[in-house]
C-alpha cells in the first residue's frame, strides 16, 4: 500500500474495534486507487477456547460492524435467518409435548 493512497483516505477509523479493515478498503476503492486482489493469500484467525469466548468475539464483531454503518451488509440478513427460526419454533414451543 502506498503512502499517498493511506493519506488520502485518512486511514483506518480508530474508534473502531472491529470493520475498520473494511471501512478503509471501500474507501481506497471509491477513492479510485488501484487495488489486486490475491485470491491464493492466507489469513490465520485464532478461535476461542469456548462457546463464551467466542459469542463475545462475534458478539463485538457484530456491535463494531454496526456503529460502521453496515448492518445491511452482514447483521440485518441474520437477524432475518433467526427471525424465521423463532417463528417456526413457536408452535413447538407453546404447543409443548404430549404426554404419553
Amino acid at each position: 500500500m502506498r503512502r499517498k493512497a493511506w493519506e488520502a483516505v485518512g486511514g483506518f477509523p480508530e474508534h473502531l474495534r472491529s470493520a475498520e479493515d473494511l471501512l478503509f478498503m471501500n474507501k481506497i476503492e471509491q477513492a479510485g486507487f488501484r487495488t489486486v486482489r490475491a485470491p491464493r493469500a492466507v489469513v490465520y484467525w485464532t478461535i476461542q477456547a469456548g462457546l463464551g469466548g467466542t459469542f463475545r468475539r462475534f458478539y463485538v464483531y457484530a456491535r463494531n460492524n454496526i456503529r460502521a454503518g453496515l448492518w445491511r451488509q452482514w447483521q440485518a440478513a441474520i437477524f432475518r435467518r433467526y427471525a424465521v427460526i423463532v417463528l417456526i419454533s413457536l408452535p413447538a414451543i407453546f404447543s409443548g409435548r404430549e404426554n404419553g
